[in-house]
């Protein structure tokens, strides 16, 4: 077996095991998130979280969240940075009626 094939089945194994593990199990992911399995079962028949249905179970995407912790991240960074930015001095002004 030459060395280009040899590379192809080992470039489609490891896609292959990203794949795997990019998609998980509501238990999975409510783990992940520290949620109730109930609630997360909830939130993917309302449609607020993609999965697919595999026959059996449902599998989420988990990179799907990456985006959102880091939204919520730069947002607390946000929040912080105004809560430390000090409060200007008031500005004298004179009535001039």
């Amino acid at each position: 077996m030459n060395n280009l094939v040899k590379l192809g089945l080992v470039s489609s194994y490891l896609h292959e095991r990203m794949v795997f593990w990019m998609y998980v199990t509501i238990p999975e992911i409510a783990e992940y998130l520290a949620m109730n399995e109930a609630k997360v079962e909830s939130l993917i028949l309302q449609g607020k979280i993609r999965a697919i249905h595999d026959g059996e179970q449902y599998l989420i995407n988990k990179t799907q969240f990456t985006t959102h912790f880091e939204q919520v991240e730069k947002y607390k960074l946000m929040i912080q940075e105004y809560l430390n930015t000090p409060i200007p001095e008031d500005i004298d002004v004179k009535d001039e009626d």
